[in-house]
């Protein structure tokens, strides 16, 4: 199986989040575990995303970018939904989209439905890979992995993606205000993370307003 690579060596060494370790998530994917490594609530976090996107105006004919999509969590739902070849999806561990091509479509006969050209490892958002404008762009559970710096670099880089009606869907942690950055912690065997279940947090979606003059 082969899939567009960026340039760029996979090895990057960002080291933010456990999805940075390509031997850790192949590891886990080659378990048996690519459900595990992309979170809980594989259903309903897949019909959550479907159904809000539709009820944003998200149609058949649209075209959708999956930023982080993993081993297609979204992409089981949208890809029946959206014409063929409407579905995009980026992320930067191949055992992941190899894992949501080779056993969840293919467990429900969809992998014929997905084109492996509009799937890529961009391991640094060079999203000028992809050459095209998107109806829709979404990112779960992608940001509260990451640092500022790095959401603002994968939100500039996303600029070229954008027409005029572009919708961009993003999920993020809002942290209380009284609460330190300690306090959101938890140490793990390979290393410090942000926690998204031991912290009363709000996870929704916003649209994102993008302008090259706010993000250039």
């Amino acid at each position: 199986m082969t899939m567009k690579k960026s340039d760029h060596n996979l090895q990057l060494g960002l080291g933010e989040s456990i999805y940075d370790s390509s031997s850790e998530v192949s590891a886990q994917v080659a378990a048996g575990q690519h459900r595990a490594v992309v979170g809980s609530f594989w259903e309903e976090l897949g019909d959550l995303q479907i159904k809000f996107l539709i009820s944003q105006g998200l149609r058949p004919s649209h075209t959708l970018l999956d930023v982080g999509c993993g081993c297609l969590r979204l992409g089981v739902k949208a890809i029946p939904y959206l014409q063929r070849g409407n579905y995009f999806g980026i992320d930067n561990n191949a055992s992941l989209l190899e894992a949501g091509m080779n056993v969840e479509l293919q467990q429900i006969d969809l992998k014929e439905a997905l084109p492996e050209e509009r799937l890529f490892i961009l391991p640094d958002f060079e999203f000028d890979k992809l050459e095209k404008k998107f109806d829709y762009l979404i990112a779960q559970s992608l940001f509260s992995h990451f640092t500022l710096n790095r959401i603002r670099r994968c939100l500039s880089r996303m600029i070229p993606l954008l027409h005029e009606t572009s919708k961009i869907f993003a999920t993020f942690l809002k942290c209380p205000l009284a609460r330190t950055l300690k306090s959101l912690c938890v140490m793990t065997p390979v290393g410090l993370f942000l926690t998204a279940i031991r912290i009363h947090i709000t996870i929704a979606f916003q649209i994102l307003s993008l302008s090259h003059r706010g993000f250039l």
